[in-house]
């Protein structure tokens, strides 16, 4: 039941499979190679039959196969094959599975629609907060009304010449919704991502 949920998944792309509970895995690249393997040759094998027997019923021959190359039939298979071929060479190469291409739009435009919402559920776009601590629990306190993903613990926050590590990620009221607890950063921790941070920087952002 695994290895068939999963030839049925791998034709779907991420953002559905995760609301699937499936992440990337090899089963799932496995099943896209098979595939992607399968749609391109039985395409192909409907694609040179179609050709074969379409050539005795042209009327002149000699340009029969372009004819036959922009018919909506030839055009469609020929598409299976590509998108075959592609998601064959995808989980050969990297072992990712490649949904079907006509998803991807749909699960875009899902994507676009559900952040809009997202965002509109959060309010308007405000200044971030910044609050001073007693150096206990945290240094520096900001309270923003986005969630900023790159914000952990590779992370160094630049502010007024000091440099801070995220500590806790906590969750306040609208419209800052987003409230996150800096350290002062110790002078031998290396720094692996730099953010110069100014409270406005939202409102700068097109």
């Amino acid at each position: 039941m695994d290895w068939l949920a999963n030839l049925l998944l791998c034709y779907l792309p991420p953002r559905y499979r995760r609301r699937w509970g499936q992440e990337e895995s090899p089963q799932l690249g496995r099943a896209a190679l098979l595939t992607g393997l399968l749609q391109a040759a039985v395409a192909l094998f409907f694609y040179v039959a179609g050709f074969v027997g379409y050539l005795p019923e042209a009327w002149i021959p000699r340009m029969a196969w372009m004819e036959y190359l922009f018919s909506p039939t030839a055009l469609l298979l020929g598409y299976l094959v590509f998108e075959g071929v592609v998601r064959f060479l995808v989980g050969l190469a990297t072992g990712e599975a490649v949904g079907l291409f006509l998803l991807y739009p749909i699960a875009w435009a899902h994507a676009a629609f559900g952040g809009w919402q997202a965002a509109a559920a959060l309010g308007p776009l405000v200044v971030d907060t910044v609050t001073r601590g007693d150096g206990k629990e945290f240094d520096l306190r900001i309270a923003t009304c986005r969630h900023r993903p790159n914000w952990d613990r590779l992370m160094t926050i630049s502010y007024e010449d000091q440099l801070y590590e995220i500590a806790k990620q906590e969750e306040g009221p609208l419209p800052r919704r987003f409230l996150y607890l800096l350290r002062k950063m110790p002078e031998h921790k290396v720094v692996r991502g730099l953010h110069l941070y100014d409270p406005t920087e939202l409102l700068r952002k097109p």
